[in-house]
């Protein structure tokens, strides 16, 4: 039997578990697993699965649910600014999604340099870091403008920016903690004075500048530790 390894299974139903043509062929043209063997598979809702293989095609695997586990739920959330590359923003979720992380909000800043991003490219980031971490949920992902982001998630939020002396720390951080973080060039002044009169926390993450990527994934380390 092969390694250990986690797949994912959108159609789990009736103790019977079923896996599409990618990770159908993932599974046995790659990984080479056959009938009989034992995976463990993930729904991306918080439960996890061991599955004992008993149908193989070329299009399909099926196998019948033997062990079932439920996982707690993250309850990190992250309210970014859309980044420039995709790739950065790929990274960032797959850091986090390993870490553990309930939702991200990408948000449309004053200086983000893009608008546009395909969220569900990006869900298919989250499902394979999910799979590489062994983990049971994918998180909620949310595109909104600023204002939007503040009115829903703002409440109680920490806001971290790049202004010396702000008065809240990575230790003040909780697990279901809310925390904004800015694009590339930060959060615009008038952004800042939004949240400062929403009431939200600032937070600042260390006495170094931070990327977008790497201030996310401190604080998603910190709220979760």
């Amino acid at each position: 039997m092969p390694g250990h390894f986690t797949f994912f299974s959108e159609e789990i139903e009736n103790g019977v578990a079923r896996f599409g043509e990618s990770e159908s062929k993932h599974m046995v043209q790659v990984l080479r697993f056959s009938l009989g063997d034992e995976v463990w598979c993930s729904d991306g809702k918080g439960n996890r699965y061991l599955v004992e293989l008993d149908f193989i095609s070329k299009k399909e695997v099926k196998g019948k649910v033997v062990q079932t586990l439920t996982v707690d739920a993250p309850e990190f959330t992250l309210v970014v600014g859309v980044l420039k590359s995709t790739d950065r923003m790929e990274w960032l979720l797959e850091k986090t999604v390993e870490l553990g992380l309930k939702r991200l909000i990408w948000v449309a800043c004053d200086n983000s340099e893009r608008s546009k991003i395909f969220l569900d490219k990006l869900m298919k980031t989250c499902v394979s870091a999910m799979k590489q971490s062994h983990g049971a949920w994918l998180p909620i992902l949310e595109h909104m403008n600023f204002k939007d982001a503040l009115d829903q998630y703002g409440e109680g939020a920490f806001f971290a920016h790049c202004t010396d002396g702000l008065h809240y720390s990575a230790s003040d951080l909780k697990s279901d903690s809310v925390v904004f973080i800015g694009p590339e060039g930060d959060f615009s002044a008038h952004e800042i004075r939004l949240a400062q009169e929403n009431g939200l926390k600032e937070l600042q993450l260390g006495s170094r500048i931070l990327r977008t990527e790497t201030a996310a994934i401190a604080a998603c380390a910190a709220a979760n530790l």
